[in-house]
């Protein structure tokens, strides 16, 4: 069912929370952005705290978020900005780093070739200067930060892997949920989805890598199957909002899903123009092998979203605006009139009229959206149609925009 709602984070909260308890856990919440889950998970907090689920005193945990950057990227200093966390995965002899270090960058510096270079600051204040630009780059991650409030009774969900620590293997594996037992002092107590108990304290390197588990967004719903979805779909969120993105979010139920939407005219607009294939300029006219197939790659997406707007009616425990609801027959028949085929086809020709570095600049920006959590140095080419960074100094102008760039925020 489709379902149009002003406020798509609280009516997706809302439905969720007006489930038994052992329906909501058989209830898979998609959203497309980490902001949107943000939201989400507030209002659904806000109604666990009224039914007395959540309850006792609240913890505040730093959760880290991946920036995801590129290589060419991590070994710019200016992608370094105060603040951000560095984690590193191997050693590094000549700086005197171990694998699962952990430092803070506290600025930049100059050296005496006039190359800038990062500071970095553990917890005791052990200082470092490393100068990204070489090999060191392959043995870290640069991740943001946030704080996550959690009580008894609160979800959460891991969003990496656990390393091994002197008292063995935690096996706590990414993707993987848990539930908050006990709020202490010093820290948590923690119940894994496979029935263990564990405990740990609140500087504990693993809780950075947590987040609440009450949704997920559509790149981390990959894989999973429940009874029923309750899926957020914006209708004007660019290339977040695809035929396959679409299809992934209501093909996680077994039985029944609701798509909530802002606009359900506009989303279905939307979904006929955005295939979510994507080709390279060669491919799209014709130039090589897989251009001369174009027609058999965009069929598979043709497909799936004319099946997936043919999805049977959700159950009434979930569905409630019935006045709100435009049936799956005349979504379908609304985007069969517009022209899924012809839509593909002036798409395809569009791109074939951009030039090749034009496609491939443009798909490298849009590439991994959902991850986007900060401004990145912008790349030129020069005449040799080599890839090079345009020269800018670090300042707060380029950190002033993390918080509009969040709203894109790949955890799995």
């Amino acid at each position: 069912q489709l379902v149009e709602t002003p406020d798509l984070a609280e009516k997706a909260a809302d439905l969720w929370l007006a489930l038994p308890p052992e329906e909501r856990q058989e209830t898979a919440l998609v959203a497309p952005t980490h902001a949107m889950r943000a939201e989400i998970h507030d209002h659904i907090r806000a109604g666990l705290q009224e039914e007395g689920v959540l309850h006792g005193p609240e913890a505040s945990i730093t959760r880290l978020i991946n920036t995801h950057m590129t290589r060419s990227q991590l070994g710019d200093a200016r992608n370094y900005h105060p603040g951000d966390v560095v984690a590193f995965h191997q050693d590094v002899i000549n700086h005197r780093v171990k694998a699962g270090d952990r430092f803070t960058v506290t600025g930049h510096s100059r050296a005496d070739d006039g190359s800038l270079r990062v500071l970095l600051a553990d917890g005791d204040g052990n200082r470092r200067h490393i100068d990204p630009r070489g090999t060191i780059r392959y043995r870290l991650a640069v991740y943001e930060t946030t704080e996550m409030t959690v009580q008894a009774g609160d979800r959460i969900r891991w969003t990496a892997n656990a390393p091994k620590t002197d008292s063995g293997d935690r096996n706590l594996v990414n993707g993987a949920g848990a539930e908050i037992t006990r709020v202490g002092r010093a820290g948590l107590g923690i119940r894994t989805d496979d029935g263990r108990d564990i405990a740990m304290r609140l500087d504990d390197p693993q809780l950075g890598h947590s987040d609440h588990g009450y949704s997920r967004t559509i790149h981390a719903a990959q894989g999973i199957t429940c009874d029923h979805v309750i899926a957020v779909l914006e209708s004007g969120h660019g290339q977040l909002t695809d035929q396959q993105s679409f299809y992934v979010e209501i093909s996680r139920a077994r039985d029944s899903a609701v798509v909530l939407t802002d606009n359900i005219e506009q989303l279905t607009e939307t979904l006929t123009a955005n295939t979510g294939e994507r080709l390279t300029a060669l491919e799209a006219i014709g130039e090589t092998a897989a251009g001369r197939e174009v027609e058999r790659e965009v069929q598979p997406a043709r497909e799936m979203a004319r099946e997936a707007l043919q999805i049977e009616p959700a159950s009434a425990a979930i569905m409630q605006d019935q006045d709100s609801v435009q049936s799956h027959e005349a979504v379908h028949e609304t985007v069969q009139t517009q022209g899924l085929d012809r839509a593909v086809e002036e798409e395809v020709r569009d791109m074939s009229a951009m030039s090749l570095e034009d496609h491939e600049a443009e798909w490298r920006e849009l590439d991994d959206m959902d991850e986007l959590t900060r401004e990145r140095v912008p790349v030129r080419s020069n005449e040799a149609g080599m890839a090079r960074e345009e020269p800018q100094e670090p300042s707060q102008e380029i950190s002033s925009d993390r918080a509009k760039d969040r709203d894109f925020g790949m955890e799995m």
